[in-house]
């Protein structure tokens, strides 16, 4: 990841079950593209982004479109 988003400095990635990560990125203004920007791909597969919520709940979660 941090070589497609060519990030400045570090990230911290951390599953959270059911095809979840978390992404937490250090830099303002890298998380501002990540989130802006895109669409991204990584190994041929959309990567969607979304700002964390804290209410949720990977297991839960039903994506109704992309």
């Amino acid at each position: 990841m941090q070589a497609v988003w060519k990030l400045i400095r570090g990230f911290d990635m951390v599953g959270v079950g059911f095809g979840f990560y978390m992404v937490k990125i250090d830099i303002s203004p890298n998380r501002e593209k990540e989130i802006n920007d895109g669409p991204w791909m990584i190994f041929d597969h959309y990567l969607v982004i979304i700002s964390w919520v804290p209410d949720f709940i990977a297991s839960e979660v039903q994506i109704e479109s992309t």
